[in-house]
């Protein structure tokens, strides 16, 4: 209860959890993969039919399967392993970001055929720009659901899919909220200030350009002047 009462005094919250060096690997991912998709596209660099099969199912299997192998630490009577949970705190979040990471890789660069249709409907178009406020209710969510048990849960196949696609729905409608009256208006002001910035950075070159031209203007006369005497 430590952790729910207070995530501060937490010692795996603070170290394992939150730690950036245990967060920022799917982000160092996601910034290899644009550098590596823009050079592709750059060369023009397309996959062939088999390399896109192939990547496909690696990446399932191995970002899925860095997922569900979190399922054998839960076993009470099997030994630790300090090199396996070592690698796996580490690994887990980095392979499951090569898992989607190959899917925009492969997606922009050589695209999946008639997949592209679907993958370009408007309504994933509105899923992705309400990803970042998803993920920070889901935090809450979680939070939430975890804090207001006080009573054992037993699990079971029903019960897990009620509590996975409730927690799903919850999550969807919380971040469309927080994404309609806080992201959504706060990215539209940041907007409007970049252009209006731009603008006034775009007007003060001009005039020091103007005034430049002005100054310059009598010595270039005087010049002239001299060369003409």
């Amino acid at each position: 209860m430590t952790l729910l009462e207070n995530p501060r005094q937490s010692l795996e919250f603070q170290k394992l959890y939150i730690a950036l060096y245990s967060r920022a690997g799917p982000y160092l991912v996601g910034f290899m993969t644009a550098y590596l998709t823009i050079k592709l596209q750059e060369n023009k660099f397309k996959f062939s039919l088999k390399t896109l099969v192939l990547g496909c199912i690696c990446s399932i299997a191995v970002g899925e399967g860095s997922q569900y192998y979190g399922v054998v630490f839960y076993k009470f009577d099997r030994p630790f392993y300090l090199l396996e949970n070592a690698l796996y705190a580490c690994l887990h979040r980095i392979l499951f970001a090569c898992l989607f990471s190959w899917f925009l890789l492969a997606y922009l660069t050589t695209g999946f055929g008639i997949l592209d249709s679907i993958i370009n409907h408007r309504i994933f178009t509105v899923l992705g720009r309400m990803t970042y406020s998803v993920f920070l209710m889901n935090t809450l969510s979680l939070i939430t659901l975890t804090a207001s048990v006080r009573t054992p849960t037993f699990f079971s196949y029903k019960t897990i899919m009620f509590i996975v696609f409730g927690d799903m729905v919850t999550t969807y409608v919380l971040g469309f909220m927080f994404y309609l009256y806080a992201e959504a208006p706060i990215c539209g002001i940041s907007k409007l200030l970049q252009k209006l910035l731009i603008k006034k950075f775009e007007k003060q070159i001009q005039e020091a350009k103007i005034n430049a031209e002005k100054n310059g203007l009598p010595n270039k006369e005087k010049k002239e002047n001299n060369f003409g005497e």
